[in-house]
């Protein structure tokens, strides 16, 4: 089942470095395969995602979620 999230485009320094979101209740998800239209830090984005449980990557922050479908409200400048 999809969940509605709303957010800001993070980019993590962190394990060789991957776009993330930080939720606006601060949750911390770390999406499988980040759309190029996210990838801008702070850029305002809303999204439906699905949390995955058998996620096995290198990158241990946040939860695992796969983009089911997405949209950019506004960039972060």
């Amino acid at each position: 089942m999809s969940v509605k999230v709303r957010g800001r485009a993070k980019y993590q320094e962190i394990e060789g470095g991957f776009w993330s979101i930080i939720s606006d209740q601060g949750e911390q998800l770390r999406p499988q395969m980040m759309p190029v239209q996210f990838q801008e830090e702070d850029a305002i984005i809303e999204c439906r995602i699905v949390y995955l449980d058998d996620d096995f990557g290198f990158q241990m922050w946040g939860a695992a979620v796969r983009i089911v479908s997405f949209k950019t409200i506004g960039t972060g400048h």
